[in-house]
């Protein structure tokens, strides 16, 4: 497989930095590039060649089939070839005719001579990155903020002469492909003990994200030489949905969150949440939902009535109850959409004329929302003999 080849060069880099006794902050970036040549010939291809076949059209099969010494010898050369006596005159039967076979009857062209003009590349820009932002305001509450994000953009160029091909007729394609996707978080944090026995945990804030996907893909032939490799030769240029098309599709999703967790005496748990997300994915009216939840815990082994169970090391209650959502539907599924459709005017067989239908076999639900699922949670876990033994029951 000469044809094949394949470069790549990664950098990647973190940086972490104090920038006062208040302040931090911190990027990772991964960048990588990659261009690909791939084959678009298989194994089945050169193996199902004839072996007694040349590459190149010799002397002999020159004067066998009339075709050029030097070009490239293909299987359909060989059909119909007039057969030689010894003294290499034409062969000729009863009725003077001459006497013809087909040495090869296979319309392709020989394997070498696609994969060497036919000219498949791929390159790949990618870019991995992420940063935070710290910042110590008082004593107990931190604010963070982080950022990141993954683009990739992914070309494909296609390129086939006049003599990659049985039909003699050069093709081209491009497509290229640019994905982005983008998060940040942001929350503040507070965490304080008081009255020595009281401990209290908060936090609060919000995140975003966004997907976006371009594609465009424009494919052409018939160019006149086979020294121009771009579309901007091509004379003809496919009307085909699979072969030419600009296509967008962006989601998001929106997060606000917060979270209370008290302890007393580390020995009475208590923890309540709430999360409003709203998604893209959903139609106006339906995007938002609520998911709240709460759980208490009770540590048994840290009350004095406990102490004569002495091979007790760890008995803790706990149970909870809440609210999950998911929002894994197809991208524009409350609404219908618009395609490529053709229809038939006129008379008789009529004339079919390209416009726009809702031809998609799903049907718009307009008040699709989120899945939510509810649920709750009881169990306890047990240590014994100093850990040697531990037990987690769970009814969920």
């Amino acid at each position: 497989f000469k044809d094949n080849d394949y470069q790549k060069f990664n950098l990647k880099t973190k940086l972490d930095a104090t920038l006062s006794d208040f302040v931090k902050v911190g990027i990772n970036v991964n960048p990588s590039y990659s261009k690909q040549r791939r084959s678009t010939l298989g194994l089945h291809d050169y193996a199902r060649t004839y072996s007694w076949m040349p590459v190149y059209h010799t002397a002999k099969t020159s004067e066998m089939t009339g075709e050029p010494i030097g070009s490239y010898a293909h299987p359909r050369h060989f059909s119909g070839i007039a057969m030689r006596e010894e003294d290499g005159s034409i062969m000729y039967n009863d009725k003077g005719e001459p006497v013809l076979d087909n040495l090869w009857t296979s319309s392709t062209n020989n394997p070498v001579a696609r994969r060497d003009n036919t000219f498949n590349y791929n390159t790949k820009f990618r870019f991995y990155g992420n940063g935070y932002l710290d910042i110590s305001i008082m004593d107990g509450l931190n604010f963070r903020s982080t950022f990141g994000g993954f683009v990739r953009s992914s070309m494909d160029e296609y390129f086939r002469n006049s003599e990659g091909y049985r039909t003699g007729i050069p093709e081209a394609y491009y497509r290229n492909q640019i994905t982005t996707d983008l998060l940040t978080e942001n929350y503040f944090n507070y965490d304080n003990t008081f009255l020595e026995d009281h401990s209290i945990n908060m936090l609060a804030g919000f995140s975003a994200q966004r997907h976006t996907n371009h594609d465009a893909r424009l494919e052409g032939s018939n160019q006149p030489t086979d020294y121009i490799a771009t579309l901007n030769a091509a004379s003809e240029f496919s009307q085909s949905t699979n072969d030419t098309y600009t296509f967008i599709n962006e989601t998001a999703l929106l997060s606000y969150l917060g979270r209370i967790s008290y302890s007393y005496l580390d020995k009475y748990l208590l923890s309540v949440s709430t999360r409003w997300d709203g998604s893209s994915l959903f139609g106006p009216k339906n995007r938002w939902a609520w998911f709240p939840s709460a759980s208490l815990g009770w540590r048994l082994s840290e009350e004095g009535f406990m102490d004569q169970f002495t091979f007790i090391d760890q008995f803790k209650l706990r149970a909870s109850y809440g609210l999950s959502g998911n929002n894994d539907i197809e991208n524009y599924a409350h609404t219908n959409t618009l395609n490529i459709s053709n229809y038939i005017f006129g008379m008789d067989q009529g004339m079919v004329t390209p416009g726009l239908g809702q031809i998609d076999p799903t049907l718009a639900n307009p008040i699709i929302t989120w899945e939510r699922t509810y649920e709750s949670n009881f169990g306890f876990d047990l240590s014994v003999f100093k850990d040697r033994f531990t037990v987690g029951l769970d009814y969920y």
